[in-house]
């Protein structure tokens, strides 16, 4: 087991394990609607660029226990920084999420090119 400030993780291998088969997105229900009757939609895993590509967001994971999203592997891995919540704290600002999960695949592909330098840098 993995143990961080006193806080038992899971194995490292049942963590790939999670990655390599993933999470159920949670697509056939009707969401609840918040005081201001706004609601997730399905249509936030998906990722629309300027180009009219469309990309799965396989990092969002919905939650009915708490009506919150979340970043699978920011909250697995601590990857993404906390100042988002979306690892940790969830997010259900429905009127603000798109720009934040936009917000937040700028990030993962910052920190993500930003290893790979590392990475490719010679001992």
């Amino acid at each position: 087991m993995i143990q961080v400030n006193g806080q038992i993780l899971v194995q490292v291998w049942e963590m790939y394990l999670l990655v390599e088969k993933g999470h159920i997105k949670i697509t056939n229900i009707d969401f609840p609607k918040d005081k201001f009757s706004r609601l997730f939609f399905s249509s936030f895993y998906i990722q629309k660029l300027s180009n009219r590509e469309q990309h799965e967001r396989k990092c969002l994971i919905y939650s009915q226990d708490s009506d919150k999203v979340f970043c699978f592997c920011g909250k697995l891995f601590n990857l993404v920084p906390s100042t988002t919540k979306l690892a940790n704290e969830g997010n259900k600002d429905w009127r603000n999420i798109s720009h934040k999960l936009k917000v937040i695949g700028i990030r993962i592909k910052f920190f993500s090119k930003k290893n790979t330098r590392l990475e490719n840098v010679p001992l």
